[in-house]
């Protein structure tokens, strides 16, 4: 049975309700209390590798770049700049440390997906009450009577945490009830990313399950192909069947058809990512900020410009190499969803506004990083 210290319960308390309250107004201040308690409850040596130097060093350039270019909103706003990465990258390696065993691993993550997602979920509901299966004005109607209303993106990134539970679909060994209640929070989110008519997030879903897949049957093509065919036609007869309603097909056809919207163009981001590399050519100090340039690395550069970018290249070469660790070995339950996890967040993080979109998004990504780092830290003792 794992027993805490009582300033620990402390911190997982503050924790939970930095993402139970994940669409208020005013979780800054509740992420920025839990940031500030990280440094001062994890023991100040035991949590700090390579990777969390260089991520302090990076959200200290970051922070000093913004404000020098006087890109940034309260104060609030830049202490979470400051001390969110790594206080919550730490939190990431002391989780793994604390919760040892496989199955408090994997209660302890659903229950992270939970907390983070209810309140999209519960808000998803209002809008369908409000607008029907499909809101194709992809603007979330149902919040009216809270704070302002987020992008659709930036709906489609936090649903992206909860897809990521697809993969428990290809766990072998796991707990009934649990695989169970991964997949149920797995289908919700993709019911908010199609009420949304967000395409990005039916990508993710895909990827997940394909990585899911491949690493479940360690990638013998005689177990992928007939799972791979049944799940083609499972979507071919729900399509078919009308159980994909009309409606929600013509959604996505609509905003395929739409110039600003094609596919093949990204979504524009195709323009938007040529144009954000000439500016990092040219302007190795950042640029003005016009717009977003929808890919995490490059909002980097836009805002920090080549060294801020050089230093987080150097956490994202470290977390995947600690990835390609966790592939090395027969892969558990919890590591199967840890790695589906990461790829949902990175596919996201490579499209969409990320750390000025959503700093609690990005900083649950390096809390990840750091659950990944420690995973593969642990298999490369055994």
């Amino acid at each position: 049975m794992l027993i805490l210290k009582f300033k620990y319960k402390i911190l997982l308390v503050i924790f939970f309700l930095v993402l139970i309250t994940s669409l208020w107004p005013k979780n800054i201040y509740l992420l920025v209390l839990f940031s500030f308690m990280t440094y001062v409850i994890l023991p100040t040596k035991k949590w700090w590798d390579p990777t969390a130097i260089v991520l302090f060093f990076f959200s200290s350039f970051y922070l000093m770049m913004t404000v020098m270019t006087n890109q940034y909103g309260s104060g609030f706003v830049l202490l979470s700049m400051l001390m969110a990465p790594v206080g919550f990258y730490r939190f990431g390696l002391w989780l793994m440390h604390c919760f040892h065993e496989e199955k408090a691993r994997q209660k302890l993550l659903i229950a992270i997906a939970v907390c983070y997602l209810l309140p999209l979920f519960i808000l998803t509901i209002k809008d369908v009450a409000l607008v029907g299966i499909v809101n194709v004005s992809r603007v979330m109607l149902g919040d009216a009577d809270g704070g302002d209303s987020l992008a659709a993106t930036l709906y489609g990134l936090m649903a992206s945490v909860g897809i990521a539970c697809i993969s428990a679909l290809f766990t072998k060994g796991q707990n009934f009830w649990l695989r169970l209640f991964y997949i149920v929070v797995a289908l919700l989110s993709i019911f908010v990313v199609i009420h949304l008519v967000n395409r990005t997030g039916l990508v993710v879903c895909v990827c997940c399950m394909l990585v899911a897949l491949l690493f479940s049957t360690k990638m013998k093509l005689k177990q992928i192909i007939p799972i791979v065919f049944f799940l083609g036609l499972l979507t071919a007869g729900l399509a078919k069947t009308g159980i994909i309603s009309e409606e929600i097909i013509s959604a996505y056809q609509g905003r395929e058809m739409s110039a600003a919207s094609d596919v093949s163009q990204l979504g524009g981001r195709s323009d938007i990512w040529l144009d954000a590399v000439h500016q990092l050519a040219t302007h190795p100090f950042g640029w003005e900020r016009v717009r977003y340039a929808h890919n995490l690395w490059l909002d980097i550069a836009r805002i920090g410009g080549w060294f801020a970018l050089l230093l987080f290249l150097i956490v994202t070469f470290n977390w995947f190499k600690s990835c390609l660790r966790l592939t090395r070995k027969m892969l558990t339950p919890f590591v199967l969803i840890v790695l589906s996890l990461n790829t949902a967040m990175f596919l996201s993080s490579c499209v969409e506004p990320v750390i000025e979109g959503s700093m609690l998004f990005f900083s649950l990504l390096m809390m990840i990083w750091g659950v990944t780092a420690n995973l593969s830290k642990e298999i490369e003792c055994k």
